[in-house]
């Protein structure tokens, strides 16, 4: 005669419970790095749809080098510039060529989330909400693109999620300059600099770094091969 044996209760139970322990410490980990894929994607796509745009207009408007940025003088930091001439140079440079979804009203958190801050919990007042006037628009995947026009070069706001947590630069929040000479580059991109340099200098990629922190994650995500590495600030 043969016996048959299950498992008692407890044993179940027991084994339920390594196995809650072990996925309450691993899954945290597995959210994250999914997370940082996803932000690293999401990125690189939108500076590729960004990079597209700009050849294309190149073949119709001329070489960048010879575009009219047209905006305020660099001297004049007024939270997001003149909203007519951001307009002017977003609808001559980008608009043909590029899919969006919305055009945003300026002056309103319409299509930019709330509470946007810097690295640390800074504020970021040029994003928010009246302080903005950047032209922007909502591109096909959803991310947020702004256009500031600095006379000789613009910068170039994206908020990869749309209006969606954490609003806050280095997560979801990147900055791009659109350089006469250089291109489409990650704001603080320099020549010759390292990892190092974007980590710890100017607006450092850091989070108990001063005002800005945060500004050069960006460029620190390309210089790492597109790729947020285990000492990124996350």
């Amino acid at each position: 005669m043969f016996s048959k044996r299950g498992f008692t209760l407890a044993e179940v139970l027991i084994t339920l419970g390594i196995i809650g322990v072990v996925a309450a410490m691993t899954l945290p980990t597995l959210l994250q790095r999914y997370q940082k894929n996803l932000t690293v994607n999401r990125l690189k796509q939108t500076y590729s749809i960004l990079l597209q745009a700009i050849q294309q207009s190149e073949a119709h408007n001329g070489e960048l080098q010879y575009w009219d940025m047209g905006g305020l003088d660099d001297t004049q930091d007024v939270h997001g510039g003149d909203y007519e001439q951001n307009k002017i140079f977003y609808e001559r440079y980008f608009k043909p060529y590029l899919k969006i979804v919305k055009t945003c009203k300026p002056n309103s958190n319409e299509c930019w989330g709330e509470n946007y801050k810097f690295l640390g919990d800074f504020p970021d007042n040029y994003r928010n909400g009246s302080a903005n006037n950047s032209y922007s628009v909502v591109l096909a995947n959803g991310t947020i693109f702004g256009v500031w026009a600095r006379n000789t070069w613009t910068e170039i706001w994206v908020d990869i999620n749309g209006p969606q947590n954490p609003n806050t630069a280095g997560k979801d929040v990147f900055f791009l300059m659109l350089l006469k000479d250089k291109g489409l580059i990650f704001y603080g991109l320099t020549e010759g600099a390292d990892r190092e340099y974007y980590k710890t200098q100017g607006y450092s990629c850091k989070k108990n770094h001063t005002m800005h922190s945060g500004a050069y994650c960006g460029a620190l995500i390309q210089t790492d091969g597109w790729e947020i590495k285990d000492d990124y600030p996350w």
